[in-house]
């Protein structure tokens, strides 16, 4: 399967099919919950799992259950996959969500996402953080 090293920039493994594609072009996603994880999860799909998971609900309920597994067992993979955190601390840009990460340790990880803590962004791109609120 293939590791982070194997793919180009901006590109990583819809977590539906497996297969590799191009993160710019991903036309939607589905949110998906993992254990205790309270930060939501966006699992992007490439553009024939898209269409797929338009034909019915059942149909998209069923990638939605396929994605959650795959990112489940499988965690180590390059998936089309972000937190809901890592896409705000990157404006929205899902190649630089994927590519980058949120950027925090995992104690302010953990805080921001339990609530102990707040983040903001100034207008420069470092990230700010603070504890309480």
């Amino acid at each position: 399967m293939k590791s982070i090293q194997d793919l180009d920039y901006g590109h990583a493994l819809c977590p539906n099919c497996r297969n590799k594609y191009d993160l710019s072009t991903s036309p939607s996603y589905v949110l998906i919950s993992i254990g205790e994880c309270r930060d939501k999860i966006y699992a992007f799909l490439c553009q024939r799992c898209d269409w797929e998971a338009g034909n019915s609900a059942s149909q998209r309920e069923n990638i939605e259950s396929c994605c959650a597994n795959n990112l489940r067992r499988e965690h180590d993979l390059c998936w089309a996959a972000v937190s809901e955190l890592a896409l705000r601390l990157n404006n929205w840009d899902v190649v630089a969500a994927r590519e980058f990460g949120c950027g925090l340790p995992k104690v302010i990880y953990d805080a921001v996402i339990s609530g102990e803590c707040d983040l903001w962004m100034p207008p420069c791109t470092h990230i700010s953080y603070s504890a309480g609120r």
